[in-house]
């Protein structure tokens, strides 16, 4: 399902932050364009902190992050069933999203 720019319920406050967000959530739902090789890449779960799953089954894309160069720490990590996390303390913690609501 499709959902136009800036129509997602996020449960964020900061409205920089919902932007930025919502950004990295359209890139992923039509393929980019990524600025950062390892966006798309395998995210292993290490520390099981997402429910566990078979090898390869999610995926972690960056959110760019105004004022900060590089990758910085958030961090989507979307899983092969369409489960999205957030995370902005680079996979320290995460909380569920939903990509499709608005």
């Amino acid at each position: 399902m499709s959902v136009r720019q800036g129509e997602r319920r996020l449960p964020f406050r900061d409205p920089e932050r919902m932007m930025e967000v919502d950004r990295t959530l359209d890139h992923i739902e039509t393929g980019g364009p990524f600025l950062h090789r390892k966006d798309g890449a395998r995210y292993e779960n290490y520390d099981g902190r997402l429910p566990q799953r078979e090898p390869g089954y999610y995926r972690e894309y960056t959110v760019e992050t105004s004022g900060i160069r590089g990758r910085g720490r958030r961090r989507i990590v979307q899983g092969a069933g369409g489960e999205t996390y957030y995370s902005d303390d680079h996979y320290e913690s995460f909380i569920r999203i939903d990509p499709r609501s608005y």
